[in-house]
């Protein structure tokens, strides 16, 4: 589907300037609620009524609910209902495939294609009323381009569709289009292919890649984080959003308010908690103060000792996405494994990286990248000649202050894999500095800290709810050359 609006938040993709031209390929329920100048549909002919394993165990709505039928033999009247259900949830998938387009919308129709919802649509015979006969009448109506042209006429006859029979091979031009630079009689060829196989594994991978399938490293990690109960925890030690849920909504609302708040006006925050709360499943009018109060008291943290409250910063980068080439980007060469990544930690850690940070990198389990690796930090500033990484979280890491010291907070970072994450974010930081900065680029001068804000334990006066670290010039050149590979 081409020229649509853009990309779902949660698909975390990179769009390039010119990608609203691009075409877009999307699946029917991404596709639902927006609109496209045009769309193709090529697939329409491939939804079946029911599969081969559901025939043995029809499922069904009857009466409101959900049934599942383990007789056997199975009943005729059990089949029946299954491919009602079925063909209607098609029906409605295919209603919604067809009203995206704006101005037109090109579905890839032929013989193959009967037993659809479409087919059904187009063929079906009215005078049938029990699903089986419906899809054994389809093949026999259709089974020919004469026979699809018949229906059609007939539904254009009865005034239900506009039909205009056109066969391509009548309009062909009589001028073909010629490269201008081809001018001297060179003849255009195809590019030469020269491997043996596709590179299954060549794709843009991220930290939630690399971090999926992480093996436990231990039980105290695990248990960290377990929700606790209320009347456990004094009110005078309890963080002013203890109440409100955890969760990836959560995250996502602060992220947003975030991304349009300025930092130096908190009088705002409430007005933007109103707006977007509802949207992330957050009643606006129990949280939208307390949640701009408590993220007002977190701007006017210092966010790491004699540096700058985030109310203070003035010189900052918000949403940087980047793509590191991985092992060659576009020419691979060769690919960098779990085990060569956590390699890259055995040689030395930040002053500030938390106890199981080298555990952790060893328990990934992902497969070898080769290609690019791509994210978004949430913010880069200047401090002083410096530049630092502030990634904003709301995560639930506790009810009480004492769960967001910087000891609890290093094995929440473990825990959630955040260590893999900054250190990720550092390497890209690292590599703009170079390219931006050139031959004066100095990692002691100019390299700042890497800063994990949770929301809901940072307060004027406290210690708690900030992870700072700093990894050295050796390990992020360790991972430099891992992920570029032989040069």
């Amino acid at each position: 589907m081409a020229g649509g609006p853009g990309l779902d938040e949660e698909d975390y993709s990179q769009r390039i300037d010119a990608d609203d031209d691009a075409v877009q390929i999307a699946t029917v329920h991404k596709a639902k609620g927006l609109e496209y100048d045009r769309v193709f549909l090529p697939f329409a002919w491939s939804a079946t009524f029911v599969g081969k394993t559901d025939q043995w165990v029809p499922r069904y709505h009857a009466n409101g609910q959900w049934t599942v039928d383990v007789r056997w033999p199975v009943r005729r009247p059990a089949m029946d209902a299954m491919m009602r259900d079925r063909l209607q949830e098609g029906m409605r998938a295919l209603y919604v495939a067809m009203t995206r387009a704006r101005h037109r919308c090109v579905v890839y129709w032929g013989v193959g294609g009967l037993e659809s919802p479409f087919g059904y649509l187009l063929h079906r015979d009215h005078t049938l009323t029990d699903f089986q006969s419906l899809r054994e009448s389809a093949k026999q109506r259709a089974r020919s381009d004469q026979d699809i042209q018949h229906d059609l006429k007939a539904l254009h006859d009865a005034g239900v569709i506009h039909w205009v029979s056109w066969d391509p091979r009548d309009d062909t031009p009589t001028t073909r289009w010629a490269d201008p630079k081809a001018v001297d009689g060179t003849q255009l060829s195809t590019w030469p292919w020269t491997r043996k196989r596709l590179d299954t594994w060549w794709r843009r991978a991220s930290f939630t890649e690399l971090n999926r399938g992480a093996a436990s490293i231990d039980e105290e990690l695990n248990e960290l984080g377990a929700e606790v109960e209320e009347d456990e925890v004094d009110d005078d030690e309890k963080v002013p959003l203890a109440d409100l849920h955890g969760g990836i909504p959560v995250g996502d609302l602060f992220h947003k308010v975030l991304e349009l708040a300025d930092y130096g006006r908190p009088e705002g925050l409430e007005a933007l908690f109103e707006e977007h709360a509802s949207t992330y499943g957050v009643d606006p009018k129990v949280w939208a103060a307390p949640a701009a109060s408590a993220l007002a008291q977190a701007l006017d943290v210092p966010l790491f000792p004699g540096g700058p409250k985030a109310n203070q910063l003035t010189n900052t980068l918000r949403e940087v996405d980047f793509t590191l080439s991985a092992r060659g980007g576009y020419a691979p060469s060769g690919e960098m494994s779990n085990k060569a990544l956590a390699a890259c930690f055995e040689g030395g850690l930040g002053p500030g990286a938390p106890e199981g940070t080298l555990e952790r990198m060893k328990s990934l389990r992902f497969l070898p990248v080769v290609g690019f690796l791509h994210g978004s930090i949430d913010l880069v500033f200047e401090h002083e000649g410096r530049f630092h990484i502030l990634d904003w979280k709301s995560n639930k890491v506790g009810l009480a202050w004492s769960d967001f010291t910087p000891t609890r907070l290093g094995k929440a970072m473990v825990r959630d894999g955040y260590v893999v994450q900054y250190h990720l974010y550092a390497l890209a930081l690292h590599r703009m500095l170079k390219q931006r900065l050139g031959a004066s680029y100095d990692h002691a001068k100019h390299f700042g800290n890497c800063i994990y804000a949770f929301v809901r334990g940072m307060q004027p006066g406290r210690d708690t709810g900030l992870f700072v670290d700093r990894p050295p010039l050796a390990l992020l050149e360790r991972l430099d050359d891992a992920l570029r590979g032989p040069r």
